[in-house]
């Protein structure tokens, strides 16, 4: 009896030597839940096939639209009012939110096709909106808002500072050979000229994708509200970019649910594919 009482002892020592009462197990929880839904739904969301159709057809484009929303405007607007001196995020994160929700929010209501909205105007208004608006105003809001810090530039700053400043320059240049090249200028640079429909599709291409992923990973690293909310975001980007992908690697239906996003992302990959497919005629001709 007493050597059993002696090895419980021995026992409750050598367990409280490796339980470690100051740690929480909240934080590994939420990032394994988050790693283990990613492959799931990426799975799901890539092998949605059948005549059936109906989830395929309006509910991922739906999905597509909210995923673009939520880095376009959410997660701003979530830092703006977490922070408090960030006055003119709050701002533009509003008129970002009034702009594209009026956009999905329309397009939604006229409940058309792709193939219906083709040639249609609110389509090529949405299409050039979703475009330009994100590669012009986003790149240029943060330039101002990195260059007018209180403290002196930080690592982070300064990279994106060169970063958004690249971008804008890129837009800059493509604007002013497109000038040139509407207005038949470019007939000594024949060179260029030959090359404007390309520089036209990495233009389109580029400022749809590129500006959301820079400032969404210069608000993740400036001001991270938590763990949660930084590992939530990126799991939401890797998400989108994998919806966004699928429009490149699998054959869009026509009667996909023309919302803002399936417009503009349809209408690329359109434009890419008419490239492709006169590249591949020229080859063989």
């Amino acid at each position: 009896m007493i050597h059993f009482i002696s090895l419980l002892q021995i026992s409750k020592i050598s367990t409280a030597s490796i339980i470690d009462y100051s740690y929480s197990s909240q934080q590994d929880i939420y990032d394994a839940l988050l790693n283990t839904l990613f492959p799931i739904i990426f799975v799901i969301l890539f092998n949605i096939r059948g005549e059936t159709g109906r989830i395929e057809k309006v509910v991922l484009p739906l999905i597509d639209d909210i995923l673009y929303n939520i880095i376009t405007w959410v997660i701003p607007l979530i830092v703006a009012f977490t922070y408090g001196d960030t006055l003119y995020i709050k701002i533009f994160s509003i008129i970002n939110m009034c702009l594209h929700v009026f956009c999905a929010v329309y397009a939604i209501i006229r409940h058309e096709t792709i193939n219906e909205s083709k040639g249609k105007t609110y389509s090529d208004n949405i299409f050039l909106f979703l475009v330009c608006f994100p590669v012009i105003v986003i790149p240029i809001f943060w330039i101002i808002i990195i260059i007018n810090e209180k403290n002196s530039l930080d690592s982070v700053s300064s990279i994106f500072l060169l970063l958004f400043g690249l971008l804008s320059t890129f837009i800059i240049l493509v604007l002013f050979l497109l000038i040139l090249y509407i207005y038949g200028l470019l007939d000594s640079f024949a060179l260029i000229f030959l090359y404007i429909p390309n520089i036209l599709e990495i233009f389109c291409s580029i400022s749809f994708y590129t500006p959301n992923i820079l400032q969404t990973f210069f608000i993740l690293l400036k001001w991270p509200i938590n763990f949660y909310f930084v590992k939530s975001c990126v799991f939401i980007l890797l998400l989108s970019l994998t919806r966004n992908s699928s429009y490149y690697t699998d054959k869009v239906p026509d009667d996909f649910l023309a919302t803002s996003t399936a417009i503009t992302q349809y209408r690329l990959r359109e434009v890419l594919s008419k490239e492709i497919y006169m590249k591949h005629e020229n080859s063989t001709s």
